[in-house]
């Protein structure tokens, strides 16, 4: 388990259609052809997302940002 503060990253092939579970912090994954989804997903509730591959500045960057969003 992960604790209630903690950020989750989710890469959109499991996400699919769902939005981030109540209440918790959440990053979605997408690949680079998958930049359409972007807005969907925010729109979903995700604090912000990534795009593949990750580099560890814009990791530590969304993660931030994500810790200090209002809740949705």
């Amino acid at each position: 388990l992960c604790p209630p503060d903690a950020v989750l990253l989710i890469d959109e092939q499991i996400a699919g259609e769902t939005a981030p579970p109540s209440g918790r912090k959440a990053v979605v994954l997408l690949a680079p052809e998958q930049r359409a989804l972007i807005e969907p997903r925010r729109e979903a509730g995700f604090n912000g997302y990534l795009i593949k591959p990750l580099r560890p500045e814009s990791l530590a960057e969304r993660v931030r940002a994500a810790l200090e969003a209002r809740p949705a």
